[in-house]
């Protein structure tokens, strides 16, 4: 398995793929839709799920395969602006000194 992330400006991208079974093609256009799985003990929303957060974020997220026994990518793309200058507090700074369990 590969993870990448990468810093596309306007956007954050995290990769993750592997070189596991792979998807068949028929199914690349339905994995993303509720109730749709390949597994005999699956639900067919954990996929749908993912991809409809991804969106309600003004991201997206996609899958790739060149079909089983292949492998396969999926990568989520999550809109960002990255931080002017080095110096500025980390973003949780805030919520931790809010945090009573964090000021102890």
């Amino acid at each position: 398995m590969e993870v990448r992330i990468r810093d596309l400006g306007q956007s954050l991208q995290v990769r993750v793929s592997d070189n596991g079974i792979g998807i068949p093609a028929e199914n690349m256009l339905r994995i993303f839709q509720y109730g749709f799985t390949a597994r005999t003990d699956g639900h067919g929303f954990g996929l749908h799920s993912c991809a409809l957060l991804a969106r309600s974020m003004g991201g997206s997220l996609y899958a790739q395969s060149d079909g089983p026994g292949q492998g396969a990518a999926f990568t989520l793309e999550l809109p960002w602006t990255p931080r002017e200058s080095a110096g500025d507090p980390p973003d949780d700074a805030h919520e931790r000194s809010m945090d009573p369990r964090l000021t102890h």
